[in-house]
């Protein structure tokens, strides 16, 4: 078994145990998406990240949030995996049932079966539920929707949530525990729509 990937493996650190558990924790208190007091300010003010730049924010998710494994994930992987880091794919080919991936450098990896992990970036324009004109009436950065502090596009009416909210509301909206907070804020938005058309 091998696996093969574009960039660097990035692993989350494990904990000094040699730290007092109550300093530990101090340190790096406990929340809902791993430990840190970043992601403890962004699960319980789940929208101070909207105020930051646009700088700041693209650091936070890239750098302080991009992909990363779990530390307990390594005793099941090295030794035990073949890893190959920083290899770009420029050919697959069959080859006597097998599959033959060509690296860029020229190196070939032989493998019986190949499984594609290539995660997912927001792109508005591979929505085909939405109308193009609807389509090219959203305002967007890096692909993403530019969102209000309501989860509300440059369109009035018209929310995003979840993984494409991500970009303006912080890392927690790839995950289910951002749902909470977004559904406040949108349900919010629209009893306040409804109530002012009403008037």
């Amino acid at each position: 078994m091998s696996t093969v990937t574009r960039h660097p493996l990035r692993w989350i650190p494990y904990a000094n145990t040699r730290i007092p558990t109550p300093l530990r924790e101090l340190r790096a208190p406990k929340a809902g998406m791993g430990s840190g007091w970043l992601n403890l300010l962004l699960e319980k003010y789940p929208y101070a990240f909207q105020r930051l730049s646009r700088h700041m924010r693209d650091y936070v998710l890239t750098t302080r949030h991009g992909p990363a494994g779990s530390p307990w994930l390594k005793n099941r992987v090295f030794n035990k995996v073949a890893i190959q880091e920083q290899k770009l794919i420029a050919k697959v080919e069959e080859a006597d049932g097998r599959v033959c991936l060509t690296c860029a450098n020229g190196e070939i990896v032989t493998v019986d079966h190949v499984i594609l992990a290539t995660g997912y970036r927001t792109d508005l324009a591979r929505l085909p539920m939405l109308h193009p004109l609807l389509r090219s009436a959203i305002r967007t950065y890096m692909k993403s929707p530019e969102l209000n502090p309501w989860f509300e596009s440059s369109v009035p009416g018209l929310y995003f949530i979840g993984f494409s909210a991500a970009r303006s509301f912080g890392p927690f909206y790839r995950f289910v525990i951002g749902d909470a907070a977004a559904a406040r804020r949108v349900t919010a938005a629209i009893v306040r729509q409804v109530a002012h058309s009403r008037r």
